[in-house]
């Protein structure tokens, strides 16, 4: 069930909300940061201002109290005044240090502070002069009315000078004062138009939220339709199945019972062929003439290879009626006990086997062997006449994505004369025979058993096209599944 145009439409609608809504709080975000240290920054700077006109107003009435106290002392000359005296040059110093340390924002306002300092030290230096030279009786009228005018003079000028700086920080203060409340008013206007488009994107959010909850009742109420009358045909189909099911399993014991029972029936009537056959050689071969004996040898030959065929058959057939139950089996000690059974055969070709270790899997101890034996056989039956047989079976894990499980590859390899590529699904079919019957013996059938066998332990066999130095055969095979002895069908014999 597919959504509608509507339907795809206010997703469009509340997903482009959402991202509005984002990039109003993002942005939000990006302006208080950039607000909060704006007004940060002006909070330092009319700090810093209020300190150095503070001190500036400090450094003015220190001065004051400097020249007062030599004054004092002049009119009465009482030690404790000098001792006033040294210590409001002191603090005077004092502040001219922390003005020293300021950090002003007046480009010009550095080279004042500079003379400013001059004129002070000059009237600091001045005025302890005056009291140190005070107990000096000569010219003491001229001297003093000298001083008097110095100090005016210096104090004017002093007074000057930081009248012009206090000024200058002052405006300055004013236009921080300024900049900041128009800062705030600038983050109230865009906080209230943020908080006004927040509010009518919202609004138009939980409309459309509204609406998508409606569209996806519907849409939900469609899909347990849809789900009910899959169901239903699901069900009818699986009765289907399971009928067609069991008609192909009945099918199938039918067909294994006839191939079992068409064994048996053939074997006997072959068998008296062969029985009068060996008589007939025995008791009258000497009487035959050459052309007789040629034929009655033939008929044997031909019931020897039909036996072996029924055998082969009856075999085939058999591999899933007569298996057995599924348990793990060391494939080292298979092919070890293989090796041992054909023991004679290897020797008398001077057949070399390489044998890497092998996993253990979950099987059929038996079937394996008869498809390790099997191969092996094979190899030695077709080695290559210029070259000693020589036979390499190994092993590594592999991934089955398919069955989602970790499965063993075997690789069996031989140096014969091999096997060309358009016969590489051939050779696994039942009765397939690559060369003259005359050249090599066989029923055509081992391969077939061999497939059947891996397909029943739910891996596959193949040729490796890719191989020339001989014939390459591949096996994979699970290292677990589900295959129990209750899953293997019997037929009766």
């Amino acid at each position: 069930m597919e959504i509608d145009t509507k339907t795809s439409r206010y997703l469009r609608v509340f997903a482009v909300v959402g991202a509005l809504l984002l990039i109003c709080l993002l942005m939000t975000g990006i302006f208080g940061f950039s607000a909060v240290s704006t007004l940060s920054n002006n909070h330092k700077s009319v700090q810093n201002t209020l300190s150095i006109i503070a001190s500036l107003r400090s450094l003015n009435v220190e001065v004051l109290e400097a020249y007062k106290e030599k004054q004092v002392y002049l009119l009465n000359k009482q030690p404790e005044h000098v001792n006033a005296f040294y210590r409001a040059i002191e603090a005077v110093r004092s502040t001219l240090r922390v003005l020293d340390v300021s950090e002003t924002e007046i480009p010009k306002q550095q080279l004042q502070f500079t003379q400013l300092r001059q004129e002070v030290e000059k009237a600091l230096d001045f005025f302890e002069l005056a009291v140190i030279t005070e107990n000096n009786k000569r010219g003491k009228t001229s001297i003093g009315t000298l001083r008097k005018q110095s100090d005016d003079q210096i104090l004017e000028r002093i007074a000057k000078l930081i009248a012009v700086m206090e000024d200058a920080e002052t405006d300055l203060l004013l236009q921080r004062t300024q900049e900041a409340e128009e800062t705030k008013r600038l983050i109230q206007i865009a906080m209230i138009l943020l908080t006004l488009i927040s509010v009518l994107l919202m609004l138009l959010a939980i409309y459309a939220l509204h609406v998508l909850r409606d569209r996806a009742e519907q849409f939900v109420l469609g899909i347990e339709t849809l789900n009910a009358n899959l169901e239903a045909k699901v069900n009818e189909r699986t009765e289907q199945l399971e009928h067609y099911s069991n008609e192909l399993q009945r099918s199938n014991r039918e067909l294994q019972n006839f191939a079992f029972a068409a064994s048996h029936d053939l074997q006997e009537p072959l068998r008296k062929i062969r029985a009068f056959g060996d008589r007939l050689e025995r008791m009258y071969a000497d009487k035959l003439e050459g052309k007789g004996l040629d034929y009655l040898n033939r008929c044997l030959r031909s019931a020897e290879r039909m036996s072996v065929l029924i055998d082969d058959l009856l075999a085939f057939s058999r591999v899933s009626t007569r298996g057995n139950t599924f348990k793990p089996v060391p494939l080292q000690d298979v092919v070890d006990d293989v090796l041992d059974t054909l023991d004679e055969l290897i020797a008398e070709t001077g057949t070399r086997v390489l044998c890497s270790p092998l996993p253990t899997v979950d099987g059929d101890a038996s079937q394996l062997s008869h498809v390790f034996q099997n191969l092996i056989t094979n190899s030695i039956k077709f080695r290559h006449p210029d070259r000693s047989p020589e036979i390499s079976i190994s092993a590594w894990d592999i991934y089955d994505e398919d069955s989602e499980q970790l499965h063993t590859a075997i690789l069996f390899a031989d140096n014969g004369i091999g096997i060309a590529e358009e016969f590489a699904q051939q050779i696994f079919t039942m009765f397939q025979r690559l060369h003259a019957r005359d050249e090599y013996e066989g029923s055509g059938i081992g391969l077939a058993i061999c497939r059947r066998i891996i397909e029943r332990h739910a891996g596959n066999i193949r040729l490796d096209t890719e191989y020339n130095d001989g014939a390459r055969f591949i096996i994979e095979l699970p290292y677990q599944h589900a295959i129990t002895q209750e899953d293997i069908p019997h037929v009766s014999e």
